[in-house]
Parts: C-alpha cells; sequence; structure tokens
C-alpha cells in the first residue's frame, strides 16, 4: 500500500540524496518510498518520471536522506511528490497452478509494491487472457513460472513488468502461446535495471521479449525463442534506453531478430545498446523485409545513441526475401546522430539476398561517426554486401575504420560507399578478404 502524497520543496537533482518536502511526519528510516513527477521520459505514450527509493535518515521535520542516486531528477516545476510505501514482502509462491477460463481479461497473479517475492518455476498460469502475471512497482523481485495460452487481442502477456519497478527478474521460465512472455512498460514511472534471462519461449506470436520506453538498463541474456508460424515478426524489441541483449537464441523470424529503437525524448539523455553473441535464424519470407540485428534512431521519438556495441552475432538463413538484410544501422531522424557504433566479429552464416551489413543515413542532416567494422564474415546472394549509405539531405557518415572482415558475393559490387545527397569521409580500409560476386570490389556513387 501508499501513504499520502507529499510535495518536493525544492529540486531534486538526479544525483543529490538530500530531499526537502513540506512534512516528514509519515516517513521513517530504512522506508521505500514512491518519487513522482509530471516531466516526461517518452513522449510517444506520455511516460512520465517516477523512481523506487529507500529512505536512510529522517533529518528533521521538512528534510530526510535517501540512500542513492537516480536516473532522473525530480523539479518542483513539474509537480514532484513523494509518499511512503508499505510493501508486500519476501512472499514465496511455490506449486502454484492457476486455471482462467481464457476471457474476461482473468490476470493470473498481480503484486504490487512487492519486495524480494519469489515465484518458483514449478508454478503455473493457463489460459488467463490479460496474462500470466504482473510485477508492479516491485523491488528485487524474482519469478519463473509457465504461462501458457494467454490469447485476449492486444494483451496476451506471460509476465508484465511495469509501475515503476527496480531490479525485478524473469529468469528460468517457460511462456508457450502467448503475444510476449515479458513484456516491460507501463507510462507511469520507469522500470530500472530489470532483466530477462535463461528464459524458454515457444509459439510467441509477436515479440518473444519487448520492453516498451519505461525502462533503462534492461538486460536480455540466455533465453531461447521460437516465433509461431505466421506470426514472428520480430524475436526481441526494446525501446527504453541502455540495453544489453545477449546471448539469446531466436528462431522463426519472418520480420526482425532483434530490434532496438530508444524512444527517450527526455533531454540530456542518449542510449547505449549493446547487441552480443545472439544467434537468429530468419525464415523465408517473400513478403516483408528480413533483418537480423536492426538498430535504429526512429524518425519521430528517437532518441540519439552514444554507443552501439553489434559483436559476435550470428544470422542464418534470409534466402525467398528479396529485402534480406542481416546487421542494419540506421539513423532515420533529422539531426539524429550515432556515435561510437562498433560492429565487430559477426557472421552471415549463410548469404543475404539483399546485402549482409547496411549503415545508413537516411533522414536529413544525420551523423553516423566513429564507426568501426571489423573481423566480420558478410556475405550475399544478392547486389551488395556490404553498403554505406548516406542519402539523407547534408547526412554524414565519418571516421570509419573498415578493417579484417570478409565479403562474399555482390552482383554489383562487394562493399560500397555512397553519399548523394549526403556525403562520406575519413574512410580507411584494410585487410578486407573478398570474394568476387560478378560485381566490382569497390564501389564509390
Amino acid at each position: 500500500s501508499v501513504g499520502s502524497t507529499v510535495a518536493l520543496t525544492s529540486n531534486l537533482t538526479a544525483d543529490a540524496v538530500a530531499v526537502a518536502v513540506g512534512d516528514t511526519a509519515t516517513f521513517s528510516a530504512e522506508q521505500l518510498v514512491w518519487l513522482r513527477s509530471t516531466a516526461v521520459w517518452g513522449a510517444g505514450d506520455s511516460t512520465v518520471y517516477g523512481q523506487i527509493q529507500r529512505v536512510k535518515s529522517v533529518d528533521s521535520g521538512v528534510a530526510m536522506t535517501l540512500y542513492s542516486p537516480r536516473i532522473v531528477p525530480f523539479n518542483t516545476a513539474a509537480t514532484a511528490t513523494v509518499r511512503p510505501i508499505t510493501p508486500v514482502e519476501k512472499v514465496l509462491f511455490r506449486n502454484v497452478h492457476v486455471i482462467g477460463s481464457g476471457a474476461n481479461s482473468q490476470r493470473g497473479l498481480l503484486i504490487s509494491y512487492g519486495v524480494d517475492c519469489v515465484v518458483e518455476s514449478n508454478c503455473s498460469f493457463v489460459d488467463c487472457a490479460y496474462g500470466g502475471m504482473t510485477l508492479y512497482r516491485c523491488l528485487n523481485c524474482k519469478v519463473a513460472p509457465t504461462v501458457k495460452r494467454c490469447r485476449e487481442t492486444g494483451l496476451s502477456y506471460g509476465i508484465t513488468i511495469s509501475g515503476g519497478c527496480h531490479g525485478c527478474a524473469v529468469d528460468g521460465g517457460y511462456g508457450e502461446d502467448l503475444r510476449h512472455y515479458v513484456a516491460v512498460g507501463d507510462n507511469d514511472g520507469i522500470n530500472v535495471d530489470c532483466r530477462a534471462t535463461n528464459n524458454i519461449v515457444v509459439d510467441a506470436r509477436s515479440a518473444g521479449i519487448d520492453s516498451h520506453v519505461a525502462s533503462h538498463g534492461f538486460i536480455v541474456s540466455g533465453n531461447q525463442i521460437t516465433l509461431a508460424a505466421g506470426y514472428g515478426d520480430e524475436g526481441i524489441i526494446v525501446q527504453g534506453l541502455n540495453s544489453i541483449i545477449s546471448d539469446n537464441t531466436i528462431r522463426g523470424v519472418t520480420g526482425t531478430g532483434i530490434f532496438v529503437q530508444p524512444l527517450v525524448t527526455a533531454v540530456g539523455f542518449s542510449a547505449q545498446a549493446v547487441v552480443r553473441g545472439n544467434r537468429i535464424y530468419l525464415e523465408p519470407n517473400v513478403v516483408d523485409s528480413l533483418i537480423g540485428v536492426f538498430v535504429q534512431i526512429e524518425p519521430t521519438n528517437g532518441s540519439n545513441y552514444s554507443s552501439v556495441d553489434i559483436d559476435g552475432n550470428t544470422v542464418y538463413g534470409g534466402t525467398g526475401s528479396t529485402t534480406t538484410t542481416h546487421f542494419y544501422v540506421l539513423a532515420n531522424k533529422a539531426s539524429g546522430t550515432i556515435s561510437n557504433l562498433s560492429i565487430r566479429n559477426n557472421v552471415s552464416a549463410d548469404a543475404a539476398l539483399a546485402q549482409s551489413l547496411l549503415v545508413r543515413a537516411l533522414a536529413s542532416s544525420t551523423t553516423i561517426d566513429s564507426v568501426t567494422v571489423t573481423g566480420n564474415h558478410f556475405q550475399t546472394s544478392g547486389t551488395l554486401c556490404a553498403n554505406f549509405l548516406a542519402d539523407g539531405t547534408s547526412s554524414v557518415i565519418s571516421k570509419v575504420v573498415f578493417s579484417g572482415n570478409t565479403l562474399a558475393g555482390g552482383t554489383s559490387g562487394i562493399l560500397k560507399l555512397e553519399g548523394d545527397p549526403g556525403s562520406i569521409s575519413q574512410f580507411s580500409e584494410d585487410m578486407t578478404v573478398y570474394t568476387r560476386g560478378g560485381g566490382s570490389l569497390l564501389v564509390l556513387a
């Protein structure tokens, strides 16, 4: 449960721990609190600032000290408030089985304001139309249930992490016949340092794991995801800041295997993304584009990137689609910036039908700079193997080191640098092994 809201009387910067309020009578040392303001984290769905914190000490009738800093400030101009939390603590669910009716937006389990709660892997939630379970505004909870056959249109979740959770994990669970086994979201608060690890997801009807904008520091690692035939557009989607997506295996992809597009519009933030050691299996698809790893700045609400690391991924398949790209980095928002882009040790295990690598500055005045492409094996049966394309007005791709890669195929060219109407500058290339595909080794356009 939560207590009454108390207004902050001075701004609380992200790195500060001293909180000034109108009255501390309802607060005590070691108590959890909920900080909130109307400042917007993501404009696309109006996500606002909110985080769980713990009080270290109550220092006076109008002042208290928190244990730790936050990722965002809480300012009085944005109606910053704080309220005490009385949590549900250390509840263990073991051998709990819920069977729903398959209708009426049923949810198997809701844990609100939980701390150190555990749902073991021997628990199950079946035929719950809305979803198996929800963690809402929880701290350090760990869950691993089996969830099956949640089928309500537009919902159909396995586990949702929402409302500004902190440090919660879905680890070692099983999901079948769902839209998403793990979904991170809501628009009231930011879910911080949560993770989806070591889960098995079968017959997912959309992304097996999906994070909306209301996340920061989301880790997706060690999962095995198989997408349902006829549905499997994406394997993993992340739209929050500073994600790590590693060592996952994704099968049955008929759209995009891993899709990263942070949508945080708050001023002063840029994204970091790590996509490392994943295995992606693309299915034949003659209708839609097929992409293995796709990292982009979305056109309307996309965040800039301070760093992107695409390292050690392997993409299989993709024949049958005329627009298969195994590794795609796209700056698609006017004046957007991607800095410190590293593409290393990746493998196109099969020939991409369009191009193995595409780095593209599409929107006007976009910049992709400080790019390292090294140790990769790219291959294609299409027109180009590796393509650097600055086709936005005044767009720039610069400071590129292209070294130690193996390129095979390309009926029109193996490596293409195209700056029209944008520009490509400071491009250095060495120690590349080319296997001629019928076209030119290097095309400058």
